[in-house]
């Protein structure tokens, strides 16, 4: 596979690159890069660049005659001395555009990021970003490499495409995202340098989170990056109804008094009698890591030993469900039990569009008076008993409610390589 960008008097156009001929109307290209990535070698990326000045029909020509030996010779050290083949992805190379207007494809530093992290054979360069109205629908390659970066390896992303849904495989699901997707705020925040070892300023992104979803599909599956409620939310969501479950988004009420309800949870009807609820971005440590069918006056335990309960919530006419915690850590000190804490409340029939005007009000709240994403940087990832939380000068690891280790981390250098060797995430001032 070979993805192939230009850059064009400070800013980069893609174009289609078919065999050996590059075709280009361009009177201002300046340079031409071309990554190369082979089944065989599935960590290394062979970068060729071209400087083209001035651009001219023969500088056109010499690009082709000097790629197609160039890629004759690297190909040469690939194929078996016996006359073996030369691996699948070499075939055709061919880098498409997005469907998504005015915008293309995620440049090849993040494609080959994905490729050394995730199995590069089926999540090539011909993944598709797809325009949010037709989210319900992901484009293959691009169910793909989502799939394949919450874990899946090529042959279970095949049997899950390939076969019905049910709570077996939405239970998966649930559990490969929690525990590869990070809940974090990192985009909030300006991330100091560190001038003792060269760590360089990461300023406050330009771009905060938002509503639009093909933002957040290729923050979380291109970037290796995390995010918050609705990011993460609308994106499982989007990926669950492109593999056939049927899917509502439902506004949540945190702690069931704030003033503007800045939280969405996911609503999965048809598997049993009645409504699943499934949240994978709730923020607080210790996401719910089951299933959770909506009855009423029904406990159900997680892995981490924590209890879940809905409850009728008549105290206004948006809401009418509950959804109460009992932690572990509460109840096992002495034994004696602990009250519920309220989660959130949320409509139990919500079925609203990603662009609803209460997801909005409920977003401006959260990035503007939210003491979790405006008081401090914070990045948390659950496991299989537990989670790991990265805090303002901190790491530490919780297990069945109580915490089992704890690193402090006292200058920037040692915070970001906490950030890269727990969470996957490089802070990468290019991003914003």
């Amino acid at each position: 596979g070979a993805s192939v960008r230009t850059r064009c008097r400070g800013h980069k156009k893609r174009l289609t690159f078919e065999r050996a001929e590059l075709r280009t109307k361009s009177p201002d290209l300046e340079e031409v890069i071309i990554d190369i990535n082979t089944s065989d070698r599935p960590d290394e990326i062979i970068r060729i660049t071209y400087p083209i000045i001035p651009l001219t029909i023969m500088s056109l020509l010499l690009i082709a005659v000097v790629f197609t030996w160039t890629l004759t010779t690297a190909t040469a050290a690939w194929v078996p001395a016996a006359g073996g083949a030369m691996p699948s992805n070499l075939n055709k190379i061919t880098y498409r555009y997005g469907t998504r207007p005015n915008k293309l494809l995620p440049d090849t530093r993040m494609m080959s990021q994905l490729s050394n992290v995730y199995s590069p054979n089926t999540c090539t360069n011909t993944a598709l970003i797809p325009k949010s109205d037709i989210l319900i629908n992901l484009e293959d390659e691009f169910r793909t490499c989502y799939l394949q970066r919450i874990g899946f390896s090529v042959d279970e992303v095949n049997e899950l495409i390939s076969s019905s849904p049910d709570l077996e495989k939405l239970q998966r699901l649930l559990s490969a995202h929690i525990v590869t997707v990070p809940f974090e705020n990192m985009d909030q925040h300006e991330h100091p340098p560190h001038e003792e070892y060269e760590t360089p300023l990461i300023p406050r992104r330009n771009k905060l989170p938002s509503l639009d979803v093909t933002r957040s599909l290729e923050k979380i599956v291109f970037q290796n990056r995390g995010g918050f409620c609705f990011e993460l939310n609308f994106s499982f969501r989007s990926l669950l109804s492109s593999l056939g479950y049927t899917t509502r988004l439902a506004l949540a009420d945190v702690t069931c008094d704030q003033p503007v309800p800045g939280h969405v949870v996911i609503l999965v009807d048809g598997l049993m009698d009645v409504p699943v609820l499934v949240d994978v971005g709730f923020g607080d440590p210790g996401v719910c890591n089951v299933l959770l069918p909506v009855k009423y006056n029904s406990p159900k335990d997680d892995s981490h030993g924590d209890s879940f309960e809905f409850h009728i919530d008549d105290l206004t006419d948006r809401f009418d469900t509950r959804l109460c915690r009992t932690r572990v850590s509460n109840s096992a000190k002495d034994g004696s039990g602990c009250d519920e804490e309220k989660m959130y409340r949320f409509k139990l029939d919500d079925d609203m569009e990603m662009t609803a005007a209460e997801f909005y009000e409920g977003l401006d709240r959260v990035l503007t008076m939210s003491p979790t994403f405006t008081g401090k940087r914070i990045c948390v990832l659950s496991s299989s008993g537990g989670h790991v939380t990265l805090g303002k000068d901190y790491i530490k690891w919780v297990e069945k409610g109580e915490s089992v280790r704890r690193i402090e981390l006292p200058n920037e250098t040692l915070w970001r390589a906490a950030l890269k060797d727990h969470f996957g995430i490089t802070l990468n001032p290019e991003n914003n």
